[in-house]
């Protein structure tokens, strides 16, 4: 069935995005982003135009031709698409006698194509992830300083003292708080910020508090285990 009444317009952005497409081919064919993008962007035309002209929703799946991806699947869609494209360069009252099958395989060769791209990209990424085999090591703070300087963590007397340090400091701050709030209504308080970031520290030393004695007492049974299994 030829449609009598096309878009003019459609087809001429459809003409202009491919000739994107040609020159992003022709030069950026290796940098399989680049060209996605532009894949990407061009089958979005398409798309639009077609689903305006035959005033329907497409369905389309990518249906390759061989078992793995490759540049070569890449370029035998390209082609497939250049060469349907290139029926249509006619004069504009020919381009009026298209059919709505043209307009249907136009948009799966766009379709094909993007899909060609996106596969190869999948699994060049899947690739990569593979042979990364040494991955950056994880990045972890060194916080000893908060540890009783009298020997770490390495006996219950060190777990004592830094026991004792956190709660030392929590204790402060609290005093300091309360001062301010024993002060007559006319004598400058903390901004409400000032207070709310004290009373994180607190909030801090007590959580530093309980995941120190929770690592100790872990510690301390794996020992009991290795000790019994010896």
């Amino acid at each position: 069935m030829m449609l009598k009444n096309v878009d003019i317009a459609g087809l001429d952005s459809i003409f202009a995005a491919h000739g994107d497409l040609q020159r992003d081919w022709s030069r950026q064919h290796l940098l399989l982003d680049a060209f996605f993008s532009s894949a990407n962007r061009f089958d979005e035309i398409v798309r639009g135009a077609c689903e305006e002209m035959l005033a329907r929703e497409l369905v389309l799946d990518y249906r390759p031709t061989c078992a793995a991806p490759s540049f070569e699947e890449i370029q035998r869609c390209y082609d497939d698409l250049a060469k349907h494209l290139n029926k249509a360069r006619k004069p504009r009252a020919s381009i009026r006698q298209i059919s709505r099958t043209w307009l249907f395989g136009l948009a799966q060769r766009s379709a094909n194509l993007l899909g060609a791209v996106g596969w190869l990209v999948t699994e060049s990424a899947r690739e990569d992830l593979a042979e990364d085999t040494n991955p950056a090591p994880a990045v972890v703070p060194d916080f000893s300083h908060r540890l009783s300087p009298i020997g770490g963590m390495n006996n219950t007397l060190a777990l004592a003292d830094t026991v004792n340090m956190a709660s030392e400091k929590a204790g402060a701050i609290l005093k300091m708080l309360s001062n301010h709030f024993a002060k007559d209504d006319d004598e400058d308080r903390p901004r409400d910020e000032v207070i709310y970031y004290a009373l994180q520290a607190i909030s801090d030393e007590v959580q530093d508090i309980k995941s120190l004695v929770e690592a100790f007492h872990n510690a301390a049974v794996l020992n009991t285990k290795a000790v019994s299994h010896v």
